[in-house]
């Protein structure tokens, strides 16, 4: 019963920095009566309809989005690099590990390896086009780096 006592300041110590910070106003005056309308759309959604379109312009997209597609962006990387066998970020430690939870290798199986249709699905085709200048700019700029350096 006493629960409530702890989790509400919490939630009213922590939330109004970050509600700040991000400029989250859900229509209010300030960041406190931001979090009230928040939790008030979570725990009765009747009330909270009305504020449907603003916790989604202002909380939802602003800070779901760019960490959804950062991690589509990032699994696509590794669908490319299993398909086409090359290494690009996943030779850092913390990518490698990701890439062997998310998507496997080719000798073991991921997580998003085991949903039917990204196991199927060919990325390198829709992805070579952008890929392949980048790769011939680099591979042309560190060739002729090599060049100059090897003794004569």
């Amino acid at each position: 019963m006493l629960l409530p006592l702890f989790v509400f300041p919490i939630f009213f110590l922590i939330l109004p920095p970050i509600f700040d910070a991000a400029s989250i106003r859900l229509g209010q005056a300030d960041s406190v009566q931001a979090i009230n309308v928040f939790f008030t759309a979570l725990i009765d959604p009747i009330k909270g309809m009305q504020y449907g379109e603003i916790i989604a312009k202002e909380t939802a997209i602003p800070l779901g989005l760019p960490f959804l597609l950062m991690n589509g962006l990032l699994i696509g990387l590794f669908l490319w690099e299993n398909e086409t066998g090359k290494t690009t970020i996943s030779k850092y430690a913390l990518f490698k590990q990701l890439k062997e939870v998310t998507t496997g290798t080719p000798d073991q199986v991921g997580i998003m390896s085991l949903i039917p249709v990204v196991r199927n699905l060919k990325i390198a085709r829709f992805v070579n086009p952008f890929i392949s200048p980048i790769e011939k700019l680099y591979s042309k700029i560190f060739h002729e780096e090599s060049s100059d350096e090897s003794p004569k």
